[in-house]
């Protein structure tokens, strides 16, 4: 069994599983893409060409609202938009078939 102690990023896969306390209905998703949102809205895309208040300004906005609304839409029911749900992290051995 895999747990978080032995989790292993690159032969292992972790899914987030929800369920949704008002409605009970049941939910996955894989935890790096959470975390890969989660970065992406704290990269700072004109930070390191000085021109902040440019077109690259309103771009980084964009996408940081954009990162910002996938993650929500992660986090809620997908039938009722509850956010109140129970959740467990899932490990499993990678394969070739969950790979791809």
């Amino acid at each position: 069994m895999i747990t978080k102690e032995t989790y292993d990023p690159k032969i292992h896969v972790a899914e987030i599983k929800r369920t949704c306390n008002e409605c009970g209905k049941v939910w996955h998703t894989l935890a790096n893409r959470e975390a890969e949102l989660i970065t992406n809205m704290g990269l700072n895309a004109c930070g390191s060409c000085g021109t902040c208040g440019s077109p690259h300004q309103a771009q980084y906005n964009h996408n940081v609202d954009t990162n910002q609304n996938s993650l929500v839409e992660t986090k809620q029911c997908p039938d009722c938009k509850s956010s109140n749900y129970k959740e467990e992290v899932i490990y499993y051995e990678k394969t070739k078939q969950n790979i791809e």
